[in-house]
């Protein structure tokens, strides 16, 4: 079978570059602890109560942490996700 349309293209892997970059920097502005929370939820998938015991903190400080840093990074890269 022919494949018609390409899934890759230099504008769409110069848009996930730039989308790559403006996410570490916005990472990087992060409170260490909001940094935290999203690496280890997000990026590894570990559950809020497995967070809270490497954190030594309690589930609800983990969800509290993970929402804010989420607001950050969607105010963060607003302009870029329009």
């Amino acid at each position: 079978m022919v494949q018609l349309v390409s899934h890759k293209n230099p504008r769409r892997d110069a848009n996930l570059r730039e989308l790559g970059e403006k996410l570490n920097a916005a990472m990087l502005s992060l409170s260490e602890e909001h940094r935290a929370v999203v690496a280890m939820h997000d990026i590894q998938g570990m559950p809020h109560e497995e967070i809270a015991r490497v954190l030594n903190c309690n589930p609800g400080t983990v969800r509290s942490r993970l929402y804010y840093a989420r607001q950050q990074l969607q105010a963060l890269l607003s302009d870029f996700l329009r």
